[in-house]
């Protein structure tokens, strides 16, 4: 009615605001509308919550594992009477402590549990000063044995002391009879066994470096990958010996007994080779030059390029 009046009326509709999610972009070249959508907000990383729930369990587990090394150190560290002491104060404590009729109690109510728990607890501290002890022993049998050719005490004492890991360098043993010795990674750098007899000794991966092995007997013996860096083998006889890949880096070979030697892959740079005997030796693979080898005797030797010397 009221426009009919004359009278213009303008009707605003209010409509709620939204936040776009996408709004309309005009390309000034192209004069076609395009499309922006509007990123919606990403809910929080779950893997973040994750670590939130997972950080006070690890440190738990860390206050658990640290607490359990103080125990461990003063275990190992503390006199013997004093872990007797304890460990018999706090299983009387538990017995004492634990209500009557559970498992614990039952176990514990007799002294003979008791002392068979505790018997076995001093038994594992006191495996330390046993191997102090049997050491002692086995270096007690090579000294008694210096001097001597043959001594079967004396290989054993020396495999059993290889096996618990003992160090062997600096070992003064020239002309013993160490036949089939078996010292596999055994550390036997700067070693004497001058004039020794070691054949078929199993010697691999043991470090010879620096050691003095002049007219050592090691025929057949397993030196695969040993490291002989530097160690003096003059007139040595090694011959149908196993030196695969083993280090003989500026090591003395003057006058030395290789023929039929396994030495695929060895490592001879520098070494002195002057009247070497290689005959029907294998050198493939390995790493030397003919200056090196310009002094050895090479009948019948596979050479480093797998060519046989005539």
């Amino acid at each position: 009615m009221l426009e009919g009046a004359g009278i213009d009326v303008a009707v605003k509709l209010e409509q709620p605001e939204f936040p776009p999610l996408m709004s309309e972009t005009v390309s000034p070249k192209l004069g076609r509308r395009g499309r922006t959508v509007r990123a919606i907000p990403q809910q929080s990383n779950l893997s973040q919550v994750i670590r939130l729930i997972l950080k006070p369990i690890q440190l738990i587990q860390n206050s658990f594992k640290n607490i359990f090394k103080k125990i461990l150190d003063w275990f190992w560290e503390s006199p013997t009477w004093l872990v007797a002491i304890s460990i018999a104060s706090s299983l009387v404590i538990l017995v004492i402590l634990t209500p009557d009729g559970s498992i614990i109690s039952r176990l514990l109510s007799d002294v003979e549990p008791i002392s068979i728990i505790a018997a076995l607890i001093l038994y594992i501290k006191e495996i330390p000063d046993r191997k102090k002890e049997f050491q002692y022993q086995a270096w007690s049998v090579i000294d008694a044995a210096n001097g001597v050719k043959v001594s079967p005490a004396r290989i054993i004492a020396l495999q059993d002391l290889n096996e618990d890991g003992v160090t062997l360098n600096n070992l003064d043993l020239p002309e013993a009879k160490l036949v089939r010795i078996n010292l596999p990674k055994a550390d036997l750098s700067e070693a004497n066994l001058t004039k020794s007899d070691m054949n078929h000794a199993n010697l691999n991966h043991a470090n010879l470096g620096n050691a003095l092995l002049a007219r050592v007997n090691l025929t057949g013996a397993n030196l695969s990958h040993a490291n002989l860096g530097f160690a003096k083998l003059s007139y040595a006889n090694l011959s149908s010996a196993n030196l695969s890949h083993a280090n003989l880096i500026c090591a003395d070979l003057r006058d030395t007994n290789l023929s039929g030697a396994n030495l695929n892959n060895a490592n001879l740079s520098g070494a002195d080779m002057k009247n070497a005997y290689l005959t029907g030796a294998d050198l493939k693979g390995a790493n030397v030059n003919d200056y090196d080898l310009r002094g050895a005797y090479l009948k019948g030797a596979i050479m480093p390029d797998g060519s046989k010397h005539p």
